[in-house]
């Protein structure tokens, strides 16, 4: 199959498979990769939540372990501290580890793959998923979906889609209290983020 028809079909890749390795304290929600596209150059977009407002630096490192691109970054409470960055003019078809550091304390490695050119034929394998809603059921597990996110780690896919329904604002749980407030949906955001199953695929190998 070639990438431009996936491309074409998916429209953007909204997960990528990312590696995070070790951990740290100060970085609790770890890292992210997403969006990693090939039009134009390669591009990605890196995120993590660090521990405090402040400055954050971001490191990308190509195969040989040399830094390829940096970004000085803030976080800031009216972002919930999240930093996001979009880094380009990767190289296609290749492997690249990232971090972010904030004073003395640095997230875990982050690793992520750009595609292949357009106009390569090469084999992909992805899943999509959708309607994620970490809200603790009856039994305190989280209400749907999160169990598909292990078993799309362990596929070892090139890239993952997760559409809609991330942040739930009225959940489908009884007696759940609604999120009606940006605090609160950011509350719901970082449960999700928490789970086991989805920080399992935010660590399979790309």
């Amino acid at each position: 199959m070639r990438w431009a028809a996936v491309l074409a079909a998916s429209v953007v890749l909204a997960t990528a498979a990312v590696a995070a390795h070790g951990q740290s304290p100060g970085f609790g929600h770890g890292v992210a990769a997403g969006d990693v596209l090939a039009a134009g150059g390669a591009t990605v977009l890196l995120w993590t939540r660090p521990p405090a407002a402040g400055p954050v630096e971001l490191e990308v490192f190509g195969s040989s372990g040399r830094v390829v691109a940096s970004r000085n970054l803030r976080a800031q409470p009216a972002s919930d501290l999240t930093v996001p960055a979009l880094i380009s003019s990767l190289r296609p078809a290749t492997r690249y580890t990232y971090r972010f550091r904030q004073g003395g304390r640095i997230s875990p490695t982050g690793r992520f793959e750009t595609p292949p050119r357009a106009n390569a034929d090469a084999r992909v394998r992805f899943a999509i998923s959708g309607d994620a809603d970490a809200t603790p059921d009856t039994n305190g597990r989280p209400a749907f979906s999160f169990a598909v996110y292990a078993r799309m780690a362990a596929e070892q896919n090139d890239f993952n889609i997760n559409i809609g329904d991330t942040i739930y604002s009225d959940s489908g749980v009884g007696g759940a209290r609604p999120a009606v407030t940006v605090a609160e949906k950011w509350a719901n955001y970082r449960l999700a983020l928490e789970q086991p199953a989805l920080r399992a695929l935010r660590s399979s190998a790309a």
